[in-house]
């Protein structure tokens, strides 16, 4: 590890993370995750400088802090915050096994920042927080959150869900690779099917809650789309 890195195993409490919007989210999502769970993950923090993290073979809690950070897991089911700086997080790293990659499910944080998150394997969930972030789910049933800010999703292989929220540090985000009949778009912050109005952009579909754009779609249909919202949208 980098000089000044901290690692050790500990009891997860809220304090643990500064209080926001993302990560009361963030906190349930770790509870929900531990419990039932045979042991806590190892944390690994970083300094204010730049510098990279990598999680060992146990279940890790990786937390850049600041600076400019390079953070990877491993194949168990982690928890990587980037926090603040432009980071890139891996949710695996190295992890090849016989048949493709391996791929725990993981929970992945940018923060503050514009970040790179890829989730690879397993069912992650990539939460982007304030910045115009790049977030790529890979294999496995994603969750993908921009946050604040312009954000690029792509969901890669899977059923995956494209998460639209208002507010006015929303943004717009664009959807890479939804696919009707396959993912899902997720509503949370209040947002309802009843709010959203659709229309077609070139081969791109765009979608709108209270003349607010919350998401571009690339290569969708606006009318296949509809078509299939009854099972398409969810509420989160």
């Amino acid at each position: 590890m980098p000089d000044g890195v901290l690692t050790k195993t500990y009891g997860l409490n809220a304090g643990d993370l500064p209080s926001s919007h993302e990560n009361t989210y963030i906190y349930e999502l770790m509870y929900r995750t531990l419990f039932g769970q045979n042991s806590l993950p190892t944390l690994i923090e970083g300094t204010p400088q730049a510098e990279t993290l990598l999680g060992g073979p146990d279940r890790d809690l990786i937390r850049g802090n600041e600076g400019d950070d390079t953070i990877a897991g491993s194949v168990n089911d982690d928890f990587l915050y980037g926090e603040e700086g432009n980071d890139l997080i891996r949710g695996d790293a190295n992890t090849v096994q016989a048949g493709g990659n391996a791929g725990g499910d993981d929970l992945l944080s940018g923060g503050l920042g514009d970040d790179r998150l890829y989730g690879q394997g397993g069912d992650d969930q990539l939460l982007g927080g304030e910045g115009d972030d790049l977030l790529f789910g890979d294999a496995g049933d994603d969750l993908l959150f921009g946050g604040p800010g312009q954000d690029t999703l792509t969901g890669g292989a899977g059923g995956d869900r494209f998460v639209i929220s208002a507010g006015e540090e929303s943004g717009t985000d664009t959807f890479n690779d939804f696919r009707v009949g396959e993912d899902f778009i997720a509503m949370m912050d209040g947002v309802t099917f009843d709010q959203l109005s659709f229309s077609q952009s070139g081969g791109s579909t765009v979608i709108n809650a209270d003349d607010t754009m919350l998401a571009m779609l690339r290569g969708t249909n606006s009318d296949a789309l509809i078509a299939a919202a009854s099972t398409t949208f969810v509420s989160l």
